[in-house]
């Protein structure tokens, strides 16, 4: 993401992305792009704690950015913090408003794998097809490397020509290791041809763990909360409107039960925390165990 924005836009230059987002990107802005900021379109409506409700008003608020000189647009699909996944029409209007401003749409696919309902349209786009079109893949997520940040993009030739020349400067050697075991996999799954029904099968096994974390929630918490859509997270309002840090810390105290602070994810989740399913997903008991805790804990 560092070198793809050195390439596609100047310093000084804004980076459209939703509130909430990952919580990376803004660090990532400060290195690459001196003097740039984030410019924050609201994803997440904090009162009825929905996701994208009115799409129009996100669309015109992107319109406005780029107006004003905003050259891309971040979307992590399914998201993080959220696993929601933006509507088909929405993404498309989305890539038509970069491409009438000449600038990028930039779709981060690092949970493209674990998605769980109708594979979006986006999934099989191509810079072929639009040259405006960048998309970022990891392999850490789908082949349960974490840690291991080691993935691909696909971009109009030009673009991958600019990042070419940055990466000489800043990568020079990706993990060799990495890169002969993922080879080993990707050549043995296909050939005997596992590597379909093991993708399949990790992203129902996710679809299970997240409806079993919702499951917890509604009966232990009461909290709102929203459906995942994919990815490994869900996020919830904190009661009694309390700051994200202190809940989480007075919580983990108490409980013994880590959950993540909302407050570097964007404005809307300053009192809201992620809850991640995702280390759990062969081991539930120990998700309504914590849920309980939390449960518990909060209404003595």
């Amino acid at each position: 993401m560092h070198d793809t924005l050195r390439v596609v836009q100047n310093p000084g230059s804004s980076v459209c992305v939703f509130d909430p987002t990952y919580a990376n990107y803004g660090n990532t802005v400060k290195c690459a792009l001196p003097n740039s900021h984030l410019s924050y379109i609201p994803a997440l409506d904090t009162a009825s704690w929905t996701y994208l409700p009115d799409p129009q008003q996100s669309l015109d608020m992107l319109q406005d950015f780029c107006k004003n000189g905003a050259k891309s647009l971040i979307i992590p699909v399914p998201d993080n913090p959220t696993s929601q996944i933006p509507s088909d029409s929405f993404i498309k209007a989305a890539r038509d408003i970069m491409e009438d401003h000449h600038g990028f749409l930039i779709l981060d696919f690092a949970y493209k794998a674990l998605w769980f309902d109708d594979m979006p349209d986006c999934y099989s786009w191509s810079p072929n097809q639009f040259e405006n079109l960048i998309s970022i893949h990891s392999h850490s997520k789908w082949l349960s490397s974490l840690g291991r940040r080691f993935g691909w993009i696909e971009a109009h030739p030009n673009v991958i020509k600019g990042i070419e020349k940055i990466t000489e400067s800043t990568l020079l050697s990706p993990d060799t290791l990495h890169s002969m075991a993922t080879t080993r996999f990707l050549k043995k799954s296909i050939k005997n041809q596992t590597l379909k029904s093991y993708i399949n099968s990790t992203r129902m096994l996710y679809k299970k763990t997240a409806e079993i974390l919702i499951e917890n929630i509604e009966q232990y918490l009461g909290w709102n909360y929203l459906i995942p859509q994919g990815g490994l997270y869900t996020v919830c309002p904190i009661p009694n409107n309390e700051n994200s840090v202190t809940f989480v810390e007075r919580v983990l105290k108490n409980t013994g039960v880590l959950m993540i602070p909302g407050t570097g994810f964007g404005p809307s989740m300053n009192h809201a925390v992620r809850i991640s399913y995702g280390p759990l997903c062969y081991d539930n008991n120990k998700i309504e165990e914590g849920i309980k805790k939390i449960g518990k804990y909060l209404s003595i």
